[in-house]
């Protein structure tokens, strides 16, 4: 695989986030957010510090490819109980860094930015990225789509009791 495929995965990926904002519109990532993710979030583990104040961070698994780990959490609002962003934890056992990437949605300028990190990485840990992510983005969105189909199921069956 080559940045072609990772382009076309990550394509695939926005492509879906796009899909289920256009049923549930929510806030777009923040710049703020942002910083956190890729930033802030690595001072607050290394310094024991507490969770930022409004957020929690949802652990979404793990998994090795090859010799690479990705740890991925979701930042929700309090407030709202939505997704802000995705947090991506890459570790490369040659280099021996943690590597913090966000995934944004809703603001082109940060989608942008993530695509700049992704640009900085070299190709074999971009390689494993792709292929974790790729099977992240076919689980969640096959499962998107069958929780879709139960509502839709749900509410035609609850459309038939009214009628009748």
């Amino acid at each position: 695989m080559n940045k072609i495929s990772l382009t076309i995965c990550l394509l695939l990926f926005f492509t879906s986030i796009a899909y289920s904002q256009k049923y549930h519109r929510t806030i777009p990532t923040t710049i703020e957010e942002y910083n956190y993710l890729t930033k802030g979030y690595r001072i607050q583990v290394e310094s024991g510090l507490d969770m930022k104040k409004g957020y929690k961070l949802d652990d979404l698994g793990n998994k090795k490819v090859g010799v690479y780990n990705f740890d991925l959490k979701s930042l929700v609002r309090d407030s709202s109980k939505e997704v802000a962003a995705i947090l991506v934890i890459a570790h490369s056992p040659y280099s021996g860094k943690d590597y913090y990437l966000c995934i944004p949605h809703g603001n082109f300028e940060l989608i942008n930015k993530y695509w700049e990190s992704l640009n900085e990485w070299d190709r074999q840990i971009l390689l494993a990225y792709s292929q974790f992510i790729s099977t992240v983005l076919g689980t969640e969105y096959a499962t998107l789509m069958a929780v879709k189909d139960q509502n839709e199921q749900i509410i035609n069956k609850s459309k038939r009791t009214i009628n009748h």
